[in-house]
């Protein structure tokens, strides 16, 4: 059993019925999520815990707009609820395991595989400034980023949020760009 709950759920998968909570701090008394195999799509019902309403506050039902993906559904949380990446990925249990990331040499060294001229370039070029602690935005949420080099959970967490983004927004060229980069780096190809 795991017992990490940021990754309780790491291997969800379309296909696949299941039903779990959201462990959202400030949300996490009522609110749930899961994937509905009659209509093919992940969902999610979350709840303040200071709602007294019988309807979610925040309802992801699949029926407007389809969530083929469990990173939809933290985009889309992230984005709703304006929490950090990290939050929303870590609540829906899908965040990172621990495993090492390439080194500043290696990330260095990937700038030469591209010239910047297309959006996908751009995307990867950003992606790979970001790691070093040379963009003033992150590559996913687009969020402002005044630090350092970022740690595993959030190269992750961002990694979820491209990843929503190409299942929402299929023909986006910059964000399959920055998903090439935090893919490599993460080593997940």
């Amino acid at each position: 059993m795991i017992e990490d709950l940021s990754i309780r759920n790491v291997d969800a998968r379309p296909g696949y019925p299941f039903h779990d909570s959201v462990e959202l701090p400030g949300w996490e008394n009522r609110s749930v999520w899961g994937y509905d195999i009659p209509s093919q799509t992940f969902y999610a019902q979350l709840w303040s815990n200071a709602s007294t309403r019988k309807d979610p506050d925040l309802w992801l039902s699949g029926v407007t707009e389809r969530y083929p993906w469990p990173a939809c559904i933290a985009l889309r949380i992230f984005s709703s609820l304006e929490v950090n990446p990290i939050e929303a990925v870590n609540a829906l249990g899908i965040g990172s395991v621990d495993e090492p990331m390439r080194s500043k040499l290696e990330i260095f060294a990937k700038f030469e595989d591209f010239d910047g001229t297309s959006d996908y370039e751009r995307g990867a070029t950003q992606a790979l400034q970001w790691l070093l602690g040379e963009s003033q935005v992150t590559p996913g949420s687009q969020e402002a980023w005044y630090q350092t080099s970022p740690g595993r959970d959030y190269v992750n967490a961002e990694w979820h949020m491209v990843t929503g983004r190409i299942y929402l927004e299929p023909n986006n060229e910059f964000v399959k760009g920055v998903d090439e980069i935090l893919s490599w780096m993460q080593d997940l190809r």
